[in-house]
C-alpha cells in the first residue's frame, strides 16, 4: 500500500512537472537564401520552472512557415533541465525550392513567421512523458 501511494505521488509529480516546462523560439540565426532554398537555425529555449529533476530525451518537431510545413526532424541530444536555467537547442532548418518562391522571398526579406511545433519526450524519475509544444517567432 505504501508502494502504491509512493508511485501515485511520483506519477502526480511527474504530470505536474510536464506542465512546468516552457518552450519558446528565442532567435532565428544564420538566415541565407540561395539557389537551393533557404537555410537558417532556429534557437529554441526550454526552461523547467519547478518540480523534480527532469531530462529532455528528444524532440520531434515540424517547422511551419506561412501555414505550410516546410520540414520535420528529430532532435535527440539528451539534455538535463535544471530548475530555472534555460537550455538552448539549435535546430537547423533547410527549406527547399519546392516550398515555393513566396516562402523563400519572405524568409530572405525577414518578414516570415516561423512556427515550431511538436512533442518533447522528457524523463522524470523513472517515467517518460510526451509533452506537446508550439511556439512562433517572427523574423
Amino acid at each position: 500500500m505504501l508502494l502504491t501511494a509512493l508511485l501515485l505521488a511520483s506519477a502526480d509529480a511527474e504530470a505536474q512537472e510536464i506542465k512546468n516546462i516552457t518552450t519558446e523560439v528565442v532567435n532565428v540565426e544564420d538566415v541565407s537564401v540561395d539557389l537551393n532554398g533557404a537555410h537558417f537555425t532556429v534557437v529554441l529555449e526550454m526552461t523547467r520552472h519547478r518540480g523534480p529533476a527532469t531530462k529532455l530525451k528528444s524532440l520531434e518537431y515540424e517547422i511551419v512557415i506561412a501555414d505550410q510545413v516546410v520540414g520535420t526532424a528529430v532532435y535527440d541530444e539528451k539534455q538535463r533541465l535544471k530548475k530555472g536555467e534555460p537550455v538552448q537547442l539549435r535546430v537547423p532548418v533547410d527549406v527547399g525550392v519546392a516550398a515555393g518562391p513566396a516562402i523563400l522571398r519572405s524568409v530572405g526579406a525577414g518578414d516570415a513567421s516561423v512556427t515550431v511545433r511538436g512533442e518533447a519526450k522528457v524523463k522524470v524519475f523513472i517515467f517518460t512523458k510526451t509533452r506537446p509544444f508550439e511556439t512562433t517567432y517572427t523574423l
